[in-house]
């Protein structure tokens, strides 16, 4: 897991490095006048980035994806308690109706693959349930970001996700030497992915900022 976050980090800021070309500096630290604001935002997600990729090796994709669907959820919810947003009654009833159609069709799904499920640990599903929830928490934090470059939480979200997965690599004594095993057409997919994730990440801090 940590082999395939290094890559897909590395990769990324390569991506975001030829986008930002000279204004690299200006992004990473110039831009930089609400640290606080942009710490909370980039640790949450890092560590949703984490949660999400622990919780594809364990559970289906299926279940990880409707999970994952719950964000702007959550999103609405903390930018009411946080933010203060105005949250009307077609809302509140629009969450409920998308709360439980997640759970009922989760539930589903789980209780048919009760036999892979029984290997799973509580903090698997913590993971799962709790992720959502950190999405949305990173992305109310973005909000508070508006002053800042538009790519400047993109950035410091995979440069945390770099250092972090290389520790873990070091630590597990499996080295770098995997790198050298991708062919042309691997490395060309990890390009196209980090370009895609970056991609997406800039369009929603730039919408974020409206």
């Amino acid at each position: 897991m940590w082999q395939w976050m290094f890559i897909r980090s590395l990769s990324s800021l390569f991506m975001l490095g030829l986008v930002l070309n000279r204004e690299t500096k200006h992004v990473l630290i110039d831009s930089v006048d609400q640290p606080r604001q942009l710490a909370l935002a980039a640790g949450q997600g890092a560590l949703s980035m984490v949660l999400s990729t622990y919780c594809v090796v364990l559970f289906p994709v299926s279940i990880v994806g409707i999970t994952q669907s719950l964000q702007p959820l959550f999103v609405v919810l903390i930018a009411y308690a946080v933010l203060n947003e105005r949250l009307g009654c077609i809302d509140v009833y629009s969450l409920f109706f998308a709360l439980t159609g997640a759970i009922l069709i989760v539930m589903g799904m789980d209780s048919s693959s009760s036999s892979a499920s029984d290997s799973i640990g509580l903090l698997a599903y913590f993971a799962l349930c709790f992720n959502p929830v950190l999405l949305a928490g990173s992305q109310v934090s973005m909000r508070t970001c508006k002053s800042m470059h538009y790519a400047v939480v993109t950035a410091y979200i995979h440069l945390s996700l770099l250092v972090v997965s290389a520790v873990f690599i070091l630590l597990n004594g499996t080295g770098f030497a995997f790198c050298l095993e991708f062919d042309l057409l691997a490395w060309g997919l990890v390009a196209l992915a980090g370009a895609i994730l970056v991609s997406a990440h800039i369009a929603r801090c730039s919408a974020l900022k409206y």
